[in-house]
């Protein structure tokens, strides 16, 4: 039997894996994966940052 099989330091078990949700393959994402519980997002493209929000009606509104 190997001594490291039963070895109790948590630093050398392996990390679980985090869940990852990928688009499909066309690149179409869910909103409600990038939202989940929030209302606002923030993405930056080329140096900027933009706000993506959702109303209460269910729209989407892009600010920089």
């Amino acid at each position: 039997m190997n001594s490291l099989e039963n070895d109790p330091d948590p630093k050398k078990q392996a990390a679980p894996e985090p869940e990852q949700k990928l688009p499909c393959a066309n690149g179409v994402y869910n909103s409600c994966d990038l939202f989940k519980e929030r209302t606002e997002i923030t993405i930056c493209h080329n140096g900027e940052c933009y706000r993506l929000r959702l109303t209460r009606k269910g729209k989407l509104i892009l600010n920089k």
